[in-house]
């Protein structure tokens, strides 16, 4: 006999992949910018939302800091973290062929991942906040993935807003469309590499600290 799928299990499930669709725009926002400005594919940007993930179960074991509010510090963490990485190791590939920048982002994956592993082992660890859900008819809407779809929504929103309004963001946007006429505007063009790879993996490590709280990492 086959599971028969019911009108309410149907909307469970758009409602939840709208709860975690806006958690994954906000980590795909950061990797579209750092391939905008820069023409680099980062495999490990998914390495550091884990880095973000880890963060914050960290604070809350061991200071028992409120998973959101450590985003207050794991955000701009991760934004000078991001910077290093692309000081030291990612602007050697920016104008070298993609799957050069394929090929290094992928090894700081791996040398990412293993550091995470022996520091932190492989056991599935939690962070125990925000449980249980709201019943809203028929549908349970979970309240960590409610407060994660608003936290990232503002945070996509203040994204857009900066790269819209902003001098800096002009700039960077100046630079994804052509970093030669963004040179000849007298931007400089590595410094706006720097921001964007550290802006990314802030965006990254946000949606790290967000699904620490959803899932077991």
């Amino acid at each position: 006999m086959g599971v028969t799928i019911t009108p309410t299990m149907v909307g469970q499930v758009v409602i939840s992949g709208l709860l975690a669709g806006a958690l994954y725009s906000m980590v795909a926002l950061g990797l579209a910018l750092i391939y905008g400005v820069m023409r680099v594919i980062n495999i490990a940007h998914g390495t550091l939302l884990m880095l973000g993930a880890y963060t914050t179960f960290w604070w809350f074991r061991l200071l028992g800091i409120n998973p959101y509010l450590s985003l207050l510090v794991a955000l701009p963490l991760m934004f000078f973290v991001g910077m290093l990485l692309q000081r030291t190791l990612v602007a050697r590939v920016v104008d070298a062929p993609e799957l050069s920048s394929l090929l290094l982002t992928f090894g700081i994956s791996i040398a990412l991942v293993n550091v995470a592993q022996l520091t932190f082992t492989s056991d599935v660890r939690s962070v125990e906040f925000l449980t249980g859900a709201f019943l809203v008819g028929p549908f349970a809407l979970s309240k960590s993935r409610l407060v994660a779809f608003a936290v990232a929504v503002a945070i996509t929103a203040i994204a857009f807003w900066f790269l819209q309004k902003t001098k800096l963001g002009k700039a960077i946007r100046a630079t994804s469309q052509s970093s030669e006429v963004a040179m000849v505007c007298g931007i400089n063009v590595q410094r706006i590499h720097l921001y964007a790879f550290g802006i990314a993996s802030a965006l990254a490590s946000a949606g790290g600290s967000l699904v620490a709280v959803m899932v077991a990492i």
